[in-house]
């Protein structure tokens, strides 16, 4: 065993070691020198003796024998540690959670008098008994009173007459000795004994932290043993210093930076990538501060602790690190982290003039394990004993100034504590008395999950304490399970592997999963974190169905009622889309913060104070799911908001103050301070309206729908033409010709922009997608909308012109009035979305091979029919992907390469044709009141795959005019196919002219030929009247629909009959 091990084993043991001129000293409770430790002491004296001497033990472990004692005529500063405490005090004035009980139960004749002389006693030779706190203009300072006699308050508890509970006995000590300390008057302790009978009592010391830790309570309890047992002082060491001396000494060297060395040891070891623990909870929601307390004990069989005790001898350690060890093992299995930073505490008496000091010396180191690379675990155990004896070595530098490193400002210590300490020397003896310590555990938590293991006469006690609030019973009960079963593998066999342990915990990719089937999320993504102001260390990302919007109580209760509580996620996040790699994988590092966690350390916490910015901050937490306050100070966009939460944002604002929001306010969306200046700013109906575009220059499209446009891209990235467009460019540096491309979201726009390169300036605009009806109306409006700012970005041609889904409408009508206004348009991309209306310039289109859209699934060849739409001529590319997964990884590649390939060979055509698509013939129209027909046939169709038939339809013109038809102006009989929810175009054909001319009131019947869709399913075949591009539908009439089932259980008998030469 190493020296250094010897020595801590011994410090367990509470055996004190020093140097008096060059002589070793011993000091041990009685009963710890036993025959073993005695000749191990007389083999290692000389060693011992040289490794208290030598520099290089000075150098890591500073021992200072004095401590000068300094004039009590001068104020008296508090302790670092106390003046942390205060702080935190000061928070709570009223609460009873630094007290430290002791209590015992003394069955026998108890000499009253004799233990309040003994107490006494003890409060006259410790100064810091008697010690009270005040502060005066900011500076804190103490006061100590001269001793004083004790009275103990005495109560007679009322308990059953026939057999004493213990549970009982606790309920009502833990409510007598619950008091509220008053720091500035004292004293800061109460004594209480209680009489159950004659010769019965309970004796309660209460005394608050701030002038106490553990070590005191065991100076305390001893001290009170020898006076009373010896009616003398005279058996006591004498108090060398008083704890303001030591107060006074820190505080000197931590201003001289004496403990310089050891803060770069803790910064350093603490450094930017420290994590917290991120232990699984049964709670739903982050944890206060200080919780609710509770606790379960257990006991080590007698077999596992005397193996633990052989395998600490075998790996030349004590039986405190082995437990250590086994606690990082267990907290890796519960946590999945490699890299554990766990509390301990340590009672920083290594001055021989402080060890017999009664007050607040105690730390709490934060030792940082490294689990990594599947080590066995008698490499865990050496991993574990090295970062503790360093540790150990830098102990002095105070947890509270830790704290103070800007890069920890945010990290929770409070997750996880170990402690062990050997209690067999430690007890209460008074003679005459037989005394039973009563544990009276209080009610609120300073960590979520500590353990505390003693050792006491042989026998191996844990205790886990744990906060009620993150924890049920039986979560810890399993966790005890577990821990025991942890120290079992260790006895049994130290060479296994850390990977020897089974999960324990619901596995991620099931939580997901569970996710992906609510019907109002499009998309999920749990991950473990490792920052986390709550308990949990799962955090969930969803992507809201834009047609019906979640919240997150709908959310978390869909999970409650499906997972384990430990395992529901302490974060759920909406986000636009769930980030990728290039192989299609999820980005977890492009993942926003969760709400929870997020950093605002950038940033002053600004609390809104006038009625207005309390009212909006409320709606940005119910739009963002934040937990957290809002500050003035906060963006939008950076605590997680995204274009749809923008749109629902200006919904609720403008619900709430009942009226429209200035657009001075939509171009601040994002920025909370500037927003509420812009509403201030704007009361007045006049000065809203006069923020408004004009009319003309909208184009005809109302002013709702571009404000609710605006609001949906005020967070889209790139250049715009001025501070109201909505178009916005990215890469417009790049030399290549631009492409004005209409979105559905932000990031297909920011995907393209991405993978098309810094080449290739790309313009986004956004498709009417929960701004507007989706009419012909508004389609063309918006286009026309759109024309305008395009020619500001770029006045002369040619240009490039594409959309996505229901924006290549949009697209469509864009390209079409540009052309009309003599614009040359290079190339119209089309992405799953054939739009039914003349054109003549060169088209291409893109649909996906797994898509449900695509054409080509049901049709074999359906551009037959285009034809009669597109004269200037089409190309038809199959991309990767599904229908909405175009712009993700790595489909995004397949698509912009193909979109390359596409503009390049349209460039070459249009450069050996010329102005090829701006033929402009005029065209003849019905005027509007002629645009009314009903047409009738059968309901429902039942065909095989593939089939052709014909279909017999009787045609009325039910308008007041008449339908004219020449050479020169067709009606003809179009029809799409429509998927069964009969929301998606499959196939669309135009059909053959109608036969006749139609007066007002006549009917005519016309064959319709069809091809039935090549794949079995329920289908929808919608029949029309064509006025050249224009379908009646799309005016004031209605289109037939028909059910159609596609089987091949409706294979013609005749065919059957051919197939297999059936008479």
């Amino acid at each position: 065993m190493l020296i250094q091990d010897l020595l801590i084993d011994l410090a367990q043991k509470d055996i004190k070691l020093w140097l008096v001129d060059d002589k070793l000293k011993i000091n041990a409770p009685r009963g710890t020198l036993n025959a073993e430790l005695k000749n191990t002491l007389a083999e290692r004296k000389l060693e011992i003796i040289a490794f208290l001497k030598s520099p290089t033990n000075n150098e890591k472990i500073p021992i200072i024998k004095n401590i000068p004692a300094i004039s009590r005529d001068k104020r008296l500063n508090l302790s670092i540690a106390q003046q942390r405490l205060w702080s935190l005090i000061k928070l709570q004035p009223n609460s009873d959670v630094y007290n430290i009980n002791s209590s015992y139960r003394l069955r026998g004749t108890l000499d009253h008098a004799r233990l309040e002389r003994s107490i006494n006693e003890i409060i006259s030779r410790h100064e810091v008994l008697r010690t009270t706190f005040h502060e005066e203009k900011g500076e804190t300072y103490i006061e100590i009173s001269a001793p004083y006699p004790l009275k103990f308050k005495k109560t007679e508890l009322k308990l059953p007459t026939l057999e004493y509970s213990g549970t009982n006995i606790k309920d009502q000590l833990r409510a007598q000795t619950n008091y509220i300390f008053n720091l500035s008057e004292g004293p800061l302790w109460v004594f209480d004994i209680f009489k159950i009978s004659d010769d019965d009592h309970i004796i309660s010391i209460t005394i608050h932290h701030i002038i106490y830790d553990g070590w005191s309570n065991e100076l305390f309890i001893n001290e009170i043993a020898s006076i009373y047992n010896n009616q003398s002082t005279e058996l006591l060491l004498p108090v060398d210093i008083q704890y303001a001396d030591y107060a006074a000494w820190h505080n000197a060297i931590s201003e001289k930076g004496q403990l310089n060395k050891q803060r770069d040891y803790w910064k350093s070891q603490l450094n930017n990538t420290t994590r917290e623990l991120i232990i699984p909870t049964d709670t739903k929601t982050p944890a206060r501060s200080k919780e609710s307390n509770n606790n379960q004990t257990f006991t080590i069989s007698n077999t596992t602790y005397h193996l633990l005790n052989n395998l600490s001898r075998t790996e030349g350690v004590t039986l405190f690190i082995t437990l250590l060890a086994a606690y990082n093992v267990l907290l890796h299995r519960y946590t999945g982290q490699e890299d554990l930073s766990i509390c301990l505490p340590a009672a920083c008496r290594n001055r021989r003039d402080i060890e017999n000091t009664i007050g607040y010396f105690n730390n709490i180191l934060v030792i940082r394990n490294n689990l990594s690379n599947n080590p066995s675990l008698c490499n865990v155990i050496a991993r574990v004993k090295k970062t503790f004896l360093s540790s150990l070595e830098n102990q002095e530098f105070p947890f509270q100034e830790l704290m103070k490193f800007q890069h920890l400002a945010r990290t929770s210590f409070t997750k996880g504590l170990f402690s062990f300490r050997n209690t067999s020397d430690h007890q209460l003896i008074l003679n005459g008395l037989e005394v039973e310590e009563i544990n009276i555990r209080k009610d609120t938590a300073d960590f979520n999950l500590a353990m505390y293991m003693e050792l006491n006469n042989g026998s191996l006690i844990g205790t886990v304490e744990y906060s009620a609030t993150s924890f049920n019973k039986e979560t810890i009960t399993k966790l005890i399970d577990n821990f025991v079963e942890t120290l079992t593998i260790f006895c049994s066999d130290t060479s296994i592997s850390l990977a020897d342990l089974k999960e324990l915990s619901t596995p991620i990719s099931a939580i997901e999963k569970l996710l992906h089937k609510h019907s109002k999320i499009d998309g999920a993504v749990v991950v473990q974190t490792q920052t986390s102001t709550g308990n949990q260390n799962l955090a969930a990302y969803i992507v809201p169905n834009q047609y019906d919007i979640p919240n997150t109580n709908e959310i978390r209760s869909y999970l409650d009622e499906q997972l384990p509580n430990y395992r529901v996620p302490y974060s759920i996040t909406p986000i636009a889309y769930i980030p990728l790699l290039a192989d299609g994988t999820t980005d977890n590092t492009a993942l926003p913060l969760p709400h929870s966690t997020r950093d605002k350390s950038s940033r002053e916490f600004v609390a809104p104070k006038t009625i207005l910015e309390k009212k909006i901050a409320q709606i940005w937490k119910e739009v963002l799911w934040q937990d957290d306050d809002i500050s003035i100070l906060d963006d939008f966009f950076e605590l997680g908001g995204h274009s749809l939460l923008a749109a629902q944002l200006v919904v609720k604002i403008e619900n709430q103050l009942g009226e429209r929001l200035p657009t001075s306010a939509l171009l601040e969306i994002s920025n909370f301070k500037k927003f509420i200046e812009c509403l201030e700013a704007n009361t007045s109906a006049t000065n809203i309206g006069s923020n408004t575009k004009e009319l003309s220059q909208l184009c005809g499209l109302s002013t709702d729908i571009y404000r609710k446009l605006f609001a949906h891209t005020s967070n889209w990235k790139g250049k715009r033409a001025s501070s109201s467009s909505i178009i916005s460019g990215q890469n417009t540096e790049g030399t290549k010709q631009a492409i004005f491309w209409c979105f559905q979201g932000n990031h297909e726009y920011d995907q393209l922009a991405k993978y098309l390169g810094k080449e290739q300036p790309v313009y986004a605009m956004r498709s009417g997608h929960l701004v507007m009806e989706k009419s012909q109306e508004n389609i063309n409006l918006l286009a026309a909308y759109y024309v305008k700012e395009i020619l500001e970005i770029q006045a002369i041609s040619p240009f490039i012109i594409g959309g996505n889904c229901q924006s290549a409408q949009i697209s469509f009508q864009i390209a079409k009035q540009l052309t009309e206004q003599g614009h040359e348009i290079t190339l119209l991309c089309l992405q799953e979305q054939f739009v039914p209306f003349l054109y003549r310039g060169r088209v291409a289109f893109f649909y996906g091979e797994d898509s449900g859209r695509n054409p080509l699934h049901y049709f074999n060849q359906p551009e037959i029919s285009w034809q009669k739409f597109y004269s200037g001529g089409f190309t038809v590319t199959t991309i990767t992907g599904g229908h909405g997964n175009f712009f993700k990884e790595p489909n995004i590649q397949v698509l912009a390469k193909a979109l390359e390939t596409q503009i390049e060979l349209a460039q070459l055509e249009n450069q050996k044709h010329p102005n090829s698509n701006n033929s402009n013939n005029k065209l003849n129209y019905l005027i509007d009141d002629a645009y009314l027909a009903s047409i009738t046939t059968q309901d429902t169709i039942y065909a095989s795959p593939g089939e052709s038939m014909t279909l017999k339809l009787h045609v009325k013109n039910t308008s007041t005019q008449s339908w004219d038809i020449s050479a020169s102006h067709l009606l003809t009989l179009g029809y799409s196919w429509l998927n069964k929810r009969g929301r998606n175009i499959l196939f669309i054909d135009p059909g053959e002219p109608l036969q006749k001319k139609l007066t007002s009131g006549q009917q005519t019947t016309e064959s319709l030929n069809l091809s039935i869709p090549n794949r079995p399913g329920k289908y929808i075949l919608e029949i029309d009247i064509v006025d050249n591009d224009i379908w009646f539908k799309d005016k004031a009439s209605t289109a037939k629909r028909i059910n159609v089932k596609v089987s091949w259980l409706y294979f013609p008998v005749k065919y059957l009959r051919l197939i297999f030469n059936l008479s």
